[in-house]
């Protein structure tokens, strides 16, 4: 018989937690640049790829998540559309909530990768994610 260890998961005020987010992940800017530039040259509208996956792990430990990452991945029946997701990781690395930011043809993505709202768009989500990564 397995047994399990008890996991226990504080909760954090949500004012708190995107603060503490929002300070703690400076490296978003440095993460979206690799995407766009991986985007660039291997995002293909008439061939398969391997998604493109790009991620940053919080070493604070009072934060609810563990990592985030960002990912562009194509649609395996239809090879010109691909979707942008964004990532959490739960500290205990059991669940991971995901949200799309974006679907179209390669055009679309990089329109969207250089927009400047992108930034404070995925600052948004994912301190919207967190706050419910808390609630777990």
């Amino acid at each position: 018989m397995i047994k399990f260890n008890q996991v226990k998961i504080f909760k954090h005020s949500t004012d708190k937690i995107s603060k503490k987010y929002m300070d703690s992940i400076k490296d978003l800017d440095s993460l979206l640049k690799k995407i766009k530039t991986r985007a660039e040259f291997e995002i293909s509208d008439t061939h398969y790829y391997r998604p493109i996956n790009e991620g940053l792990y919080s070493k604070n430990k009072k934060l609810p998540y563990k990592g985030a990452a960002l990912t562009i991945s194509q649609d395996e029946t239809n090879k010109a559309q691909h979707m942008i997701e964004i990532s959490l990781l739960h500290p205990s690395m059991a669940t991971e909530i995901k949200r799309p930011l974006a679907l179209g043809n390669k055009k679309e993505i990089l329109e969207y990768l250089n927009n400047s709202n992108t930034l404070n768009n995925i600052k948004n989500d994912i301190s919207e994610i967190a706050k419910k990564l808390s609630a777990l």
